[in-house]
């Protein structure tokens, strides 16, 4: 679901290879996005870091690319939801140092097929271990059975 910044952007820049998908919550169709390609290139300038879109591109075994958008500080909390894929988190906020920077860590990715596996299953490893829906809806569970001093049946 692209912000409309992100289409005038592409349009601005010339970019002619960008294939913006329709909103959905179709699972079937959600995974046959996801692989469809092999790195994620997240950008949003409003500072979502870590939204839905790069948990569904990990548990894909997708890597991410992404940055620190202009409302957004480093936090260490990214770190812990990236992990040992902080380095390709890019910090930069201005459009001419985000752009190398993105291209340096996507050719790193497109050119070490090694780094590429390693990150790729690291990724999925690790978003599958956190942030699969049943255990983000478990987290949820408990937290409210916590909250309102209730043991949950199940």
């Amino acid at each position: 679901a692209p912000h409309n910044s992100a289409k005038d952007t592409a349009a601005r820049l010339g970019v002619k290879n960008v294939v913006f998908v329709d909103t959905t919550i179709n699972n079937t169709r959600v995974s046959e996005i996801y692989n469809t390609f092999d790195v994620h290139c997240h950008s949003n300038n409003i500072g979502e870091t870590f939204g839905n879109s790069i948990a569904e591109a990990m548990i894909h075994g997708r890597p991410t690319v992404s940055h620190r958008g202009l409302a957004q500080h480093w936090c260490q909390a990214h770190k812990s939801l990236f992990g040992d894929m902080t380095k390709y988190y890019v910090e930069e906020n201005s459009p001419s140092s985000i752009v190398p920077h993105y291209a340096m860590l996507m050719s790193e990715l497109r050119d070490n097929p090694e780094t590429y596996a390693t990150t790729a299953q690291y990724a999925f490893t690790r978003a599958n271990a956190l942030y699969r829906a049943d255990v983000v809806t478990n987290q949820y569970v408990a937290f409210y059975a916590e909250i309102l001093g209730i043991v949950p049946r199940w």
